[in-house]
């Protein structure tokens, strides 16, 4: 399939063919469950949200799942939670891309990383993949969140529903700010991390590249520093939600160096590496 696919061609839409069919073909059955996942995710929203008796809407449900947690501060009687939603909505996206690019080589990766002539040809098609398997995630999940939402005739929007439920002000924040930290600065974290997953993946293995991610998400909700970009992700964790939060701008120029530096490094990796050793 992989060579109909490809065609011997070394045009760059026939490399990006590749990666999507195969791509998507190698997670169908992560796939499968993850729309299982949705399901669980969006319905577990729902019904938080629901318990105050109040509509939250559309938009309160999505922010429940994507509010994470203030910031943990230690005391002798504090306990240390963790964003159970929050994490599985990001776990199971990151689990869904660990694996794909490193089997990739260890099948008919390499006959096309050699029929595209350059290395970093091979390279980019699998970034191009990570982040559209990304956007697809966000877009799947929400509409699935949207479908459940209108399907128990909520609202789209309850600004009152929002602050009454989850404690937060829609109102303190302005558009501009509201589109960054509800919509871009989750989705480039995503890529951020993402992307260094997939160079540890082909640095180390897959399995290890997954487990310093979920160390990583972990982390994040245990400080709050702008180095741990995953307190970007967290609705709670961003001013002007909170008056001692991290600024949103930082955020997206931060995803987007992680982002900048992960391409750079991965691509340097995949022009040295001896890509027989994936294989033993």
């Amino acid at each position: 399939m992989e060579k109909q696919i490809f065609r011997k061609s070394k045009r760059w839409n026939s490399l990006l063919k590749y990666d999507f069919v195969c791509g998507m073909w190698n997670n169908r059955y992560k796939w499968a469950v993850c729309f299982g996942v949705f399901v669980f995710l969006a319905d577990l929203s729902v019904q938080t949200c629901n318990m105050a008796g109040i509509d939250a809407g559309y938009l309160g449900y999505y922010t429940y799942l994507m509010q994470g947690l203030p910031e943990y501060i230690r005391t002798e009687t504090s306990i240390f939670q963790l964003p159970v939603p929050w994490l599985i909505f990001h776990g199971y996206l990151f689990f869904l891309i660990c694996s794909y690019p490193v089997s990739d080589l260890s099948g008919c990766g390499q006959q096309i990383m050699l029929l595209s002539e350059k290395r970093e040809r091979w390279w980019l098609g699998k970034v191009c993949w990570c982040v559209w398997n990304i956007f697809f995630y966000y877009v799947s999940f929400n509409c699935i969140m949207l479908v459940m939402s209108r399907f128990r005739g909520n609202a789209f929007k309850n600004t009152d529903g929002l602050k009454n439920v989850l404690g937060i002000d829609a109102g303190l924040v302005n558009p501009e700010e509201f589109i960054m930290i509800w919509v871009c600065l989750p989705v480039l974290f995503s890529i951020a991390l993402g992307l260094v997953q997939m160079v540890l993946g082909i640095l180390i293995k897959p399995v290890a590249a997954y487990f310093f991610t979920m160390s990583y998400l972990i982390t994040s909700v245990y400080w709050k520093s702008p180095f741990l970009l995953g307190n970007f992700a967290m609705i709670l964790r961003n001013r002007p939600i909170i008056t001692d939060g991290l600024s949103s701008y930082m955020g997206m120029l931060l995803c987007a160096g992680v982002s900048g530096a992960a391409i750079f490094t991965g691509r340097l990796i995949v022009k040295k590496k001896d890509i027989l050793e994936v294989e033993k």
